[in-house]
């Protein structure tokens, strides 16, 4: 099973709200899907003077929003994928209309760009 990989409006919203982790694939400004080379270039940051997106997968993502924002996200089964958001430091959760999403990465996708809306302060 492959991890998968968020799509370019949330990598976007990602490196605005200051995603910067390591990842092995990216997008150019354009939304053209791009990775690294076999020969081990890559970018740690949003780099190359903004004109690269870095383009994390939907798990790691999902670390980077608890640890560095305290937002939990969770995707269950009820009937469909719903999905949970829960502030870690006040305990608010954001939760999603029940029954909306017939697969769970389709789910995890709107949980994760909910969560980064989520975030007040923009680092770009």
């Amino acid at each position: 099973m492959k991890d998968q990989l968020i799509n370019f409006d949330v990598a976007k919203l990602a490196k605005e709200k200051g995603f910067k982790e390591y990842c092995i694939a990216y997008f150019s400004i354009s939304g053209e899907e791009m990775y690294f080379r076999e020969d081990g270039m890559y970018f740690y940051s949003n780099g190359a003077n903004g004109r690269l997106i870095l383009r994390p997968t939907q798990s790691l993502l999902q670390k980077w929003l608890r640890e560095e924002h305290k937002l939990s996200v969770e995707v269950y089964f009820n009937n469909g994928w719903d999905y949970d958001i829960c502030d870690l430091e006040t305990n608010l959760q954001n939760i999603s209309e029940p029954y909306e999403y017939k697969t769970f990465e389709n789910a995890f996708e709107v949980a994760l760009m909910t969560a980064l809306n989520m975030i007040k302060q923009d680092f770009a």
